[in-house]
C-alpha cells in the first residue's frame, strides 16, 4: 500500500511540475517574442517620424541655400549648408529603402501587408514616388548655379516638402502608430489569455491531480491504521476463539503493576476436562468448534 502510494505521489507531483514548467516557458516565449515586436514597431516609428522630419530640414536648409547665393554670401557657408543637405538627402533615401525593402543591421521588417504597399505605391499618397520626386528636387537645388535658378528650385522644393510628402509622411506614421496601437490591444489579449490559462491550469492540478492525492493519501492512511489496529488486536487475541491471549494477560499485569496505586488482584485459571479425548474421538475440528463454543 505504501509502496503503491509513493508512486502515484510521484508521479502526480512529477506531472504537475511538468504541467508548470511548460505554462512558464510558454510564457516566457511568449513575453520574450513580444517584447521583440514592441521593439521593432518602436524603431519603425522612429525611422518613419524622422523621415517626415528630414523632409522638413532638407526643405528649410535648401531655402536657406537659395538666400545664401541670392545675397552672394561666403561661398564656405553656402558649402557647408550643400554638404548638410547632401547628408540629409542620403539618410532619407537610405531610411526609406530600409522601410521598404527591410534591414536587417536596424530589424526592420520592411512592408509586409496590402495597407502598407497601397500605402507606399498607390493613390492618393505614393509614398515612395514622392519621396524619389523630392529627392530629385533636392538634389536639382544642390546643382543649381545661379541665384535665380537655385530659388526657383528652393520653391520647387518647398512646394513638395510643405505639400504632399509631408501629409504623406504623416499618413506612414499615422499608419504604423494605428498599427502599433493595435499590436499592444493583442498583446493586453494575450496576457489575459496567458493569466486564464495559468488559473484553469493551477484549478486542473488541483481538481485532477492534487485533490484525488489527497483523497488517496487519505484512504492509505486510514487502510494503514486499520492494517495497525489488525495487528494488534491479533497479537492479544487467540484467532480461534478470539479470547484474550498470554500477550494480553502480560499486559494487564504489567498496567495494574505500574499503578501509582496498585490495588490486589487474582487470577482465574480454567481448564476443560477431557478435552484432548474430544480431539482424539471427534478430530480437531470437532475440538475447534467446542472451544468456540465455551468461548462464546
Amino acid at each position: 500500500v505504501v509502496g503503491d502510494l509513493s508512486v502515484n505521489v510521484r508521479r502526480a507531483y512529477v506531472a504537475a511540475l511538468v504541467v508548470v514548467a511548460l505554462l512558464a516557458t510558454a510564457s516566457f516565449v511568449l513575453l520574450d517574442m513580444l517584447i521583440v515586436a514592441q521593439g521593432k514597431t518602436a524603431t519603425i516609428i522612429n525611422v518613419a517620424g524622422r523621415q517626415r522630419m528630414l523632409s522638413q530640414r532638407i526643405t528649410g536648409l535648401g531655402q536657406s541655400l537659395a538666400r545664401q547665393m541670392s545675397s552672394e554670401a561666403d561661398i564656405s557657408e553656402q558649402l557647408m549648408l550643400r554638404h548638410e543637405i547632401s547628408g540629409a538627402i542620403g539618410l532619407l533615401e537610405s531610411s526609406h529603402i530600409a522601410l521598404v525593402y527591410g534591414d536587417k543591421t536596424r530589424a526592420l521588417p520592411g512592408i509586409n501587408s496590402t495597407d502598407e504597399i497601397a500605402l507606399f505605391y498607390s493613390e492618393p499618397h505614393r509614398v515612395d514616388d514622392r519621396i524619389k520626386e523630392f529627392s530629385k528636387a533636392a538634389y536639382a537645388l544642390l546643382e543649381a548655379e545661379t541665384a535665380i535658378d537655385a530659388q526657383q528650385k528652393a520653391e520647387r522644393l518647398g512646394e513638395l516638402g510643405y505639400g504632399d510628402i509631408l501629409i504623406s509622411l504623416g499618413e506612414v506614421v499615422s499608419h504604423l502608430e494605428q498599427k502599433a496601437q493595435h499590436h499592444g490591444q493583442n498583446v493586453e489579449r494575450i496576457h489575459l489569455a496567458m493569466l486564464l490559462a495559468t488559473m484553469l491550469i493551477l484549478l486542473g492540478e488541483a481538481v485532477l491531480i492534487f485533490r484525488p492525492m489527497e483523497v488517496q493519501l487519505q484512504r492509505s492512511i486510514e487502510r494503514i491504521r486499520q492494517s495497525k489496529a489488525e495487528l494488534k488486536h491479533a497479537s492479544r487475541h487467540d484467532p480461534l476463539t478470539q479470547l484474550c491471549n498470554r500477550q494480553f494477560l502480560r499486559e494487564v499485569i504489567r498496567s495494574l503493576e505500574a499503578g501509582t496505586h496498585p490495588s490486589p488482584h487474582a487470577i482465574d485459571s480454567i481448564d476443560l476436562d477431557r478435552f484432548k479425548a474430544v480431539n482424539a474421538l471427534h478430530g480437531h475440528a470437532k475440538g475447534d468448534e467446542l472451544l468456540i463454543e465455551f468461548a462464546a
